[in-house]
């Protein structure tokens, strides 16, 4: 899940900072504000997120310090798992239930957190740090760039497209059928 630290102003840069405006340098408020930024970001059409990708990349940087204040704020929790420190009775195995709940939520986040690392040649290794500065400085370099006006697209190529689309879904669901059926006859093999 990666290592449980309390983010400073050195972990972000200085467009960061003035996202982070009014938070009194408080980590609860970043992360809270982090968490919005990334929401309204992400829950965008496809076609924003082409025409922004910077604004994209701002976000994954976004991500690490809503997961890292997260994880900040679970850390008790976590804890208490890991040490099974809860006492016998009806309000331990409540509190068992909600550390377990809030552990599950925390490996879904860091799932997405890897994906997003992964998609520019990071990995969990990569201190959070040096993460959250390349997203960021990435996305500020592609806001740098000016954006082109296509010309509309005829008809008969958009039916092409989605005609192609079908077609690859096809094709991958022909392949994994194919694959079950080698793996299956494999495990038939074996058997015998």
């Amino acid at each position: 899940m990666g290592q449980i630290i309390k983010f400073d102003d050195t972990y972000f840069t200085d467009g960061m900072i003035k996202e982070f405006v009014g938070c009194n340098n408080s980590f609860k408020c970043k992360g809270g504000k982090a968490g919005r930024f990334l929401s309204k970001t992400f829950s965008r059409s496809k076609a924003y997120g082409q025409k922004n990708p910077g604004k994209m990349i701002k976000a994954m940087g976004m991500f690490e310090v809503f997961y890292g204040s997260k994880l900040w704020y679970a850390r008790q929790s976590v804890e208490r798992y890991n040490e099974n420190n809860y006492k016998k009775g009806f309000f331990g195995k409540n509190k068992k239930d909600f550390d377990e709940r809030e552990i599950r939520s925390l490996f879904g986040i860091n799932k997405g957190r890897k994906s997003m690392r992964e998609a520019l040649g990071m990995n969990l290794e990569t201190p959070a740090k040096e993460a959250i500065k390349k997203f960021w400085l990435l996305g500020e370099f592609l806001e740098l760039g000016t954006g082109v006006n296509n010309k509309k697209l005829a008809k008969d190529l958009k039916e092409r497209q989605k005609s192609l689309e079908a077609y690859r879904v096809e094709i991958a669901n022909l392949k994994k059928k194919l694959q079950g059926d080698l793996d299956k006859e494999e495990n038939e093999k074996s058997i015998e």
